[in-house]
């Protein structure tokens, strides 16, 4: 039998066998130096730099919040002049926003592509191309945006899928696109500033159907539509930040309501309903032979 010597006052110590003793750790395993973090940060980088981003993607390729990231990372839209109302739509509202516009018109099934009237540093079309569309324009007053939108297109790697008009809209050319999408002025330091964004995109024969975010106080939206023979269906409202980029406001950062039109044409609409009511009746009919369900009028 083995005791451990010790000496007096202190505590024994006894002898165990090599196999079952636990490896002595020195003061610094287990933790990461900071050297460590950034060479596993630049190989992550670099490994999401290779990966393809000119691929058309669909939306189950997407989660909102990881496209919400993406144009977030855009730059910022540098002019900031009253009479054109340039409020930049945000990362967080353009995802929901396009999210939901694919699940009405997917992107990646069109074959003519998306329209951007006045778009900024081209959050909109660029959420588009990113979600399948394979083909955007973007049309652009401003000198300086279209070189912020050129230098988001190429960080994105979507250059060669992009066209960029500078160029009023009255003076713009015959284009063919098969969606159109747009934020356009609002209205509230010129009157009726959207007018020429909305004719100019129901003007164009292609467009099978134009989605518009304006003022959720807007009550002019579906009379104009049903005048030029459009439909416009509101479906969605969102609180869409106002950050302080005008002398006139004066509050740092404020909200507003904001509302989505999808703008159609009325006769595809109607038959859009009517084949809506025989499918309907049809189901029914199957539905009320098989389980022998009576209407009332027969």
């Amino acid at each position: 039998m083995l005791a451990s010597a010790c000496s007096p006052g202190s505590r024994a110590q006894h002898w165990v066998p090599r196999k079952h003793q636990r490896p002595q750790r020195s003061a610094g395993a287990g933790k990461t130096s900071p050297l460590g973090l950034g060479l596993w940060a630049l190989g992550f980088a670099l490994l999401r730099a290779r990966e393809p981003r000119t691929s058309r993607a669909s939306r189950s390729a997407w989660k909102q919040k990881h496209l919400a990231m993406r144009l977030s990372e855009l730059p910022r839209h540098p002019s900031h002049k009253p009479q054109l109302e340039q409020y930049a739509t945000d990362g967080d509202t353009a995802a929901c926003w396009l999210m939901g516009i694919d699940r009405q018109d997917t992107f990646a099934e069109l074959e003519e592509g998306v329209l951007d009237l006045g778009a900024g540093n081209g959050i909109l079309g660029i959420g588009a191309l990113l979600l399948g569309a394979p083909t955007a324009i973007f049309v652009e007053v401003d000198p300086k945006t279209c070189e912020v939108l050129e230098e988001a297109l190429e960080e994105q790697g979507l250059r060669r899928r992009a066209q960029i008009i500078q160029q009023d809209l009255a003076k713009c050319p015959q284009l063919d696109p098969e969606l159109v999408v747009m934020n356009p002025p609002w209205g509230q330091q010129r009157r009726s500033a959207d007018r020429p964004f909305l004719e100019a995109s129901v003007s164009l024969s292609s467009v099978r159907a134009v989605h518009v975010m304006h003022s959720a106080e807007a009550k002019h939206v579906e009379p104009w539509a049903e005048d030029m023979g459009w439909t416009a269906t509101r479906w969605l409202e969102i609180d869409f930040p106002l950050p302080r980029c005008y002398a006139h406001q004066r509050q740092r950062r404020s909200f507003t309501t904001a509302a989505m039109w999808r703008i159609h044409r009325a006769e595809r609409a109607e038959q859009e309903e009517r084949t809506r009511a025989i499918e309907g009746e049809q189901g029914w009919a199957e539905q009320r032979c098989r389980y022998g369900y009576v209407w009332l009028n027969d």
